[in-house]
């Protein structure tokens, strides 16, 4: 057995390289292949190791690509795939332009892209006869067969005699001479050494006023007098070509007996009196051109009044008895022929469909559980065994608008002769390639991406195809490809998906799967960080080098979620700094740059340089610090149009100069004066909750008399003013930006308060007057007066008090900076604090 197996591998050391075509290594065990790779993916072969553990290894290059134990390797041999001869077809449609249908091979997968061709073509003035048969035979003589062709057809058909060819083959001086030499041709071209088998149909149409020529015209275009048909309708020319692709088929396949068949199918039991209709072709009964149709009898399982279509050999009307089977009945049918083209042809059941029409429907419904491979069944009377040979077919077709109404029907007739000969082809195909895979590389600084797939029998070359999405548009990238691999010298940057289809002997295989997705960019630069430095007011941005990165790419923004605009271009280290940063918020995205490609942008990372504060106050209170910040007075438009009835109307206010907490009163404060925390959520530096409105102005009464100051409570007027940035406002829907996110702590309806100061400040330098907690304010509630004030302190009664600024558990709109709120003075909850005045 080792023996052997080695004795092998000397032998493939000699063959694998050089091949012309693909050729593949079937690796046997107990006489069945257990693998095959082809010869263009294997370099060499070996054999390592010892004993039972002794491997036979596959090689492509340097790269081991398979290995297998040798015990289990009982021999290798090398196949070389081969394809039956294929029906190639060409199509050539004239007027007073050629249009071509080029060579391909023609299949029950390609049929329909011929007929679309012929479907396709319009009526025009003028004829090109001779010079289409010069295309064509120029066509055949340069096309590279890849099997071997037993027949070549040409097949003409025109309605009267050549008028413009002359004008574009100025070598003849005459009609007749042109003729003269494209007869010639017809009988002196050979294709694979082969004669050409030419028919001509003429119709005499309105434009023959030459009728010896037009007879001369047919004889010269065949290839003998007897396939020169004069025909004097369509219908005629529906015969003729119906004739001659019989005549085709025939030559193209061989058979021992009679073709005569058997047909069972098996269905479930459907209602007495219901309709039931097969069809061979695939189509619905209304288009079907083959077909059996009958009405089901449910008391005998009998089919009655049976129709059919496309079929000779049975009688229209009989009765058909079948079989049950328990839900189910067989129905068989003997001694059918197709009879659509000579009667001598089997009737094809790759497409065969069931259809049923109850009592009282007016349409056909599909059964859909009923599938050729499970329930139809056909059988001869007599073996039958069809080999076929390989053929040419040529159409030259006459679109002249001499044809007029009858140009449909040539049209129609030329596709039933197109679907007869597919209808008769080898159904040869070529198999999606498997396995396809893509590989990310880096080389000669440069990114590629390698993708590989396993090899396809009988595919000659392959085609790759590419999206940057496996659900988008695959566009081709690669032709022609000789081996199972390609190398994409030029990736998207981004998601690279990858399909490849087989090519080989004029057949053209499904698209593979999608590939793995390959992400050809650089990464996002992470753990980006931005800090103030104090002293110069500069921000200090740093973050980790990117893999491949040769530059970095700086944005800034003065919101989290706003518009990002460069700053920095082509930074060489992972760090830079911004000696211009924006008074209040900024914040930067980071990309990388290297090699062609551009990584994502980072997270975004804030800084805060702070505004220009007027002067404040520190206090102290036993061992516990706040501060107080000035806010210069000045006039300003309280309330908002935009925010609700009882925040309008917008009005004028003056306020003079006063001092309010940079933040709301901490717990840690609250227990400094109080010696007590009413606090739900506790922590030192969250902000006091669950205090009214009466709590507050003891907890302010006790700390003047620590500090003997005078703090209150802000008036609603000098509440909404800071919370606005007072003198330096720049009119932010939130106390400190149009982003909620960044200035405020609200809607965390699972959650709780947090610690003050940790969201960024407004434009005078204070913190949370959006968001955390609301905040008591010193007024009673009423609604307000359009009449300017100056300094107002509010009604001097109510019910209520106000308080503002929305919280943690509230949604954004409560935290407004012109939203106002109130409640009894005894309300309290652990939604509400409040922030010091003086």
């Amino acid at each position: 057995m080792m023996k052997r197996t080695t004795i092998l591998l000397a032998l493939f050391a000699l063959s694998l390289h050089g091949m012309a075509q693909v050729r593949f290594l079937d690796i046997y065990q107990n006489g069945k292949i257990t693998r095959s790779l082809a010869t263009t993916d294997v370099d060499s072969i070996n054999v390592s190791g010892d004993g039972t553990s002794r491997m036979v290894n596959f090689f492509q290059g340097s790269n081991l690509i398979n290995s297998y134990r040798a015990s289990t390797v009982d021999s290798i041999k090398v196949y070389r795939p081969e394809l039956e001869p294929l029906v190639y077809m060409g199509i050539v449609a004239f007027n007073q332009e050629l249009y071509e249908k080029p060579i391909g091979v023609l299949s029950l997968s390609s049929v329909n892209s011929y007929k679309s061709f012929v479907s396709e073509q319009s009526m025009k003035d003028g004829t090109l006869l001779y010079y289409g048969v010069d295309d064509i035979l120029d066509m055949l003589t340069s096309y590279d067969f890849e099997t071997k062709l037993k027949k070549v057809y040409l097949v003409t058909f025109t309605d009267g005699l050549d008028q413009g060819s002359l004008m574009m083959n100025w070598d003849y001086s005459s009609s007749k001479e042109y003729l003269a030499a494209v007869s010639r041709r017809i009988r002196n071209t050979r294709v694979q050494n082969l004669p050409i088998t030419a028919y001509s149909l003429g119709l005499r149409g309105s434009d023959v006023t030459d009728y010896a020529m037009f007879q001369n015209n047919l004889k010269q275009l065949a290839s003998s007098d007897d396939k020169a048909f004069e025909v004097n309708s369509m219908s005629d020319v529906r015969t003729r070509l119906r004739e001659i692709a019989s005549t085709i088929n025939s030559s193209t396949s061989t058979t021992s007996t009679t073709n005569t068949q058997t047909l069972r199918m098996k269905i479930p039991g459907v209602g007495n009196g219901t309709r039931i209709c097969f069809t061979f072709d695939g189509n619905d009964p209304t288009s079907s051109s083959i077909y059996i149709e009958g009405t089901f009898n449910l008391q005998d399982r009998t089919l009655t009044n049976i129709v059919y279509r496309g079929i000779s050999g049975v009688t229209t009307g009989t009765t058909v008895q079948g079989i049950q089977d328990g839900i189910f009945v067989t129905f068989t049918f003997n001694f059918v022929l197709h009879q659509a083209i000579s009667g001598s042809e089997i009737v094809p059941t790759k497409n065969i469909r069931e259809y049923y029409k109850g009592p009282t429907a007016t349409s056909w419904q599909r059964n859909s559980e009923f599938t050729p491979a499970n329930n139809a069944q056909t059988d001869t009377k007599t073996t039958v065994t069809v080999k076929r040979s390989g053929a040419a077919v040529f159409l030259l077709l006459d679109c002249s608008s001499s044809l007029s109404s009858q140009f449909s029907d040539m049209k129609s007739y030329a596709n039933e002769f197109i679907q007869y000969i597919a209808d008769n082809t080898v159904s040869n195909t070529v198999s999606a390639p498997d396995n396809v895979k893509a590989e990310l590389d880096f080389v000669d600084d440069a990114f590629q991406i390698n993708v590989r797939w396993n090899a396809v029998k009988y595919a000659s070359s392959y085609n790759v195809y590419r999206s940057y999405s496996s659900s988008g548009t695959f566009t081709k990238v690669a032709e022609g490809v000789k081996t199972a691999s390609w190398t994409d010298d030029s990736p998207l940057s981004g998601y690279n998906y990858y399909k490849v289809e087989a090519v080989g002997y004029g057949l053209t295989s499904p698209r593979s799967s999608a590939s793995n997705g390959v992400n050809c960019v650089l990464s996002a630069p992470i753990n980006v960080t931005a800090a103030l430095d104090d002293e110069t007011l500069h921000v200090n941005v740093t973050w980790d080098a990117v893999k491949y990165a040769q530059s970095y790419n700086v944005y800034r923004s003065s919101s989290s979620s706003g518009t990002y605009e460069k700053v920095a271009e082509g930074v060489k280290t992972s760090s830079w700094s911004d000696e211009s940063p924006l008074s209040g918020f900024n914040y930067y995205k980071v990309e990388a740059v290297g090699y062609g490609l551009t990584s994502p942008r980072s997270s975004a990372v804030g800084a805060f340089k702070p505004f220009s504060k007027d002067m404040g106050e520190t206090f102290l209170v036993n061992g516990v610090s706040f501060n107080m910040i000035k806010v210069s007075g000045g006039t300003f438009l309280m309330g908002k149009s935009a925010d609700g009835n009882d925040v309008t109307p917008v009005h004028n206010v003056t306020l003079s100069d006063y001092y309010i907490g940079e933040t709301e009163v901490t717990q840690e404060l609250w227990q400094a004066v109080m010696g007590s925390n009413p606090s739900y959520f506790y922590g030192n530096k969250m902000p006091v909750q669950q205090v009214n409105w009466n709590d507050c102005q003891t907890f302010i009464q006790k700390l003047n008399q620590l500090t003997g100051k005078k703090f209150r409570l802000p008036t609603e007027a000098e509440w909404e003013f800071a919370a606005k940035g007072g003198t330096k406002s720049k009119d932010y829907t939130y106390s400190g930006s149009d982003a909620i996110d960044d200035v405020a702590w609200y809607g965390d309806v699972t959650g709780r308060t947090h610690e003050v100061a940790t969201k960024a400040p407004n434009e005078l330098g204070i913190y949370d007057m959006s968001g955390n907690v609301w905040e008591w304010c010193r007024d009673w509630y009423d609604s307000y007066s359009s009449s300017p004030q100056t300094n107002p302190t509010g009604p001097s009664s109510g019910s209520f008090r106000v308080y503002r600024g929305g919280c943690w558990y509230g949604n954004a709109s409560y935290c407004r900076t012109a939203f106002r709120s109130d409640n009894f003075p005894t309300f309290s909850n652990k939604y509400i604090g409040l922030r010091l005045a003086q």
